[in-house]
Parts: structure tokens; C-alpha cells; sequence
């Protein structure tokens, strides 16, 4: 499956105007990584706490850009999605995300996820859920594909 999208717009951002996101982020990450879940699993895929750094930019399903790019943490992580922790609640219904970005010129796997929930956990922190719908052009981190493999404008579907 090929789905046309608009530029990647992770592509072009400058991650070092970026603001790194706040201590109680990362804190609060550290505190709950080693917990397991508590309550029912309804996933059929399983998630591990993996707290890794993102860049994500709210968007339209065609990658449009809704709002500003920002940078957090991965709560968890699983075949099929990813949690993140915010500090201000995720309007838009998709999400252009990196994850595990590293400084200089690497970057992580980029995909496009839609944003399932995005619910507040305590005063300064929102838990933002999304499914993985398909990794964005030019990322040569993600499975066996590289950027050749792509057209430009298109995507491939997550794995």
C-alpha cells in the first residue's frame, strides 16, 4: 500500500530550535519505566516502557502541519503504536513522529500515528496513544527499507 502524502515535515525542521522537554517529563518517565501495567490489556500487540526522545509535529492525515513541532518521551512502545507524555494536550488527529532522534545528522524511525487518546494524567502531564498508520519517505533507519526506496510524496505502510 502506497498512501500520498504532502513533504514529510520532519524533514525540513530544525530540531535546534526545538525546546528539550521539561525535567518533570523525563522524571516522571524514569518513575514509571520499570512498573508494569496495572488493569486489563486490551492490545493485541504487546508494549514494553521504552523511554526513548521524540520530535513529533501535529497533522492532518496528509501530513499537513496543524501546530508546532515539540519535542518529549515515549511512555511505551509496541508493533503497533506508541505512547507519548506531553505537556499540553494533542488537538490535531495525527501525529508525525521521530523516535529515538539522535544529535548531528542521524535520525530515528519517522512514521505518521493516529492519535487514539490523549488524556491527562496529573497537572502537568497528558498521555497521548496512537496507532502507527506508515512510516514517512526518507527514513533509512526503519525495517529493511531505505530513502531510495520511496517515491518522493509517498510513504509505506508501518510495519
Amino acid at each position: 500500500m502506497t498512501m500520498l502524502v504532502h513533504e514529510n515535515p520532519l524533514k525540513q525542521l530544525d530540531r535546534d530550535r526545538l525546546l528539550h522537554p521539561p525535567d518533570r517529563i523525563a522524571a516522571f518517565v524514569r518513575r514509571v519505566a520499570g512498573r508494569s501495567y496495572g488493569g486489563s490489556e486490551r492490545r493485541s500487540r504487546e508494549r514494553h516502557r521504552l523511554p526513548l526522545p521524540v520530535i513529533a509535529v501535529p497533522v492532518t492525515e496528509d501530513c499537513e502541519p496543524v501546530d508546532e513541532a515539540f519535542r518529549t518521551f515515549t511512555r511505551d512502545l509496541s508493533t503497533s503504536g506508541v505512547g507519548l507524555l506531553h505537556t499540553r494536550p494533542v488537538n490535531a488527529g495525527y501525529l508525525a513522529v521521530e523516535i529515538g532522534t539522535r544529535d548531528g545528522d542521524g535520525r530515528g524511525m519517522q512514521v505518521l500515528v493516529r492519535v487514539l487518546r490523549c488524556r491527562r494524567i496529573n497537572d502537568h502531564l497528558y498521555d497521548i496513544g496512537g496507532q502507527f498508520i506508515t512510516r514517512l519517505n526518507g527514513d533509512s533507519s526503519a525495517g529493511e527499507s531505505g530513502p531510495g526506496d520511496a517515491p518522493p510524496n509517498s510513504a509505506q505502510p508501518a510495519p
